[in-house]
């Protein structure tokens, strides 16, 4: 007849199992598993950045700095800009990142200028497509970063 189920049987029933288990191998299981965890989340991300939608385009470069006012800022008050763009989000916060870029692109899209991500933020009146092959970009900067009108290979990013 068995006995009844208690924690003693259990910790005899996990010392039966162990015994004859090294340290090593218990260590090597674990590094076994770890390196299958880490290997999955590794196929993972790589899904993921693979699949996400790519293209190259040609831009055509300038930039706006709404402190400037005028052009750079819809609405000023008491000599400051505070507008927000187009998106809806605040200028103030997305400087050196954000980009005007043509209303095909969705906000949200990220372009790779010379190895640096821009976000599209923002559009503009002449921020349009050219032709087929080149768009025109308008990036936030407190200082022009490319000669007015500099034709760049972009790569972009479609969220």
């Amino acid at each position: 007849m068995r006995e009844p189920w208690n924690d003693q049987n259990e910790i005899d029933l996990m010392n039966e199992s162990l015994e004859g288990t090294s340290l090593f191998s218990c260590l090597m299981l674990l590094i076994i598993v770890s390196v299958v965890v880490a290997s999955s989340f590794l196929l993972y991300q790589e899904y993921f950045i693979q699949t996400e939608a790519t293209s190259q385009t040609k831009a055509k470069l300038s930039w706006y700095w709404p402190p400037l006012l005028g052009a750079n800022c819809a609405l000023a008050k008491n000599n400051e800009c505070v507008s927000r763009m187009a998106s809806g989000h605040s200028w103030k916060k997305w400087v050196g990142r954000a980009v005007a870029c043509p209303e095909e692109y969705p906000f949200g899209t990220v372009f790779i200028i010379d190895g640096r991500r821009w976000v599209c933020m923002d559009r503009g009146g002449a921020i349009t497509r050219i032709n087929n092959n080149t768009i025109w970009l308008d990036l936030l900067t407190e200082k022009p970063l490319y000669k007015y009108g500099t034709l760049v290979n972009v790569t972009i990013i479609e969220k």
